[in-house]
């Protein structure tokens, strides 16, 4: 979704992740039948962004990834200790991710 007024822009992003199988990457690309039915749950986060463009062509923006600082759910193999992440990239980082950019048109 995306709001303006003037040289003002605000961009709220929603991303949502569906369900995956509960299962480690190499058994899921080669022989899915033998993951079974343990899933990992979807997961929702929203991004917000607010932007002020410059008359000399700039853009500096403020914002906010994964507003509500929400982890996404683990997988059986986290608990096993052979997944790091607990989710094998499918998921969004972790945590709430406070970012400044600047933008300089020629």
């Amino acid at each position: 979704m995306n709001w303006a007024i003037q040289r003002f822009n605000s961009t709220a992003i929603w991303h949502r992740t569906w369900s995956a199988a509960d299962c480690d990457p190499f058994t899921a690309r080669h022989t899915p039948a033998k993951c079974g039915t343990d899933r990992v749950s979807s997961f929702n986060d929203l991004d917000l962004q607010l932007s002020y463009s410059a008359p000399w062509k700039g853009t500096l923006s403020l914002g906010v990834r994964n507003l509500f600082n929400l982890d996404p759910p683990a997988s059986q193999f986290k608990a096993a200790g052979t997944d790091t992440t607990g989710r094998y990239g499918v998921y969004p980082m972790d945590g709430r991710v406070p970012y400044v950019s600047y933008t300089q048109r020629f």
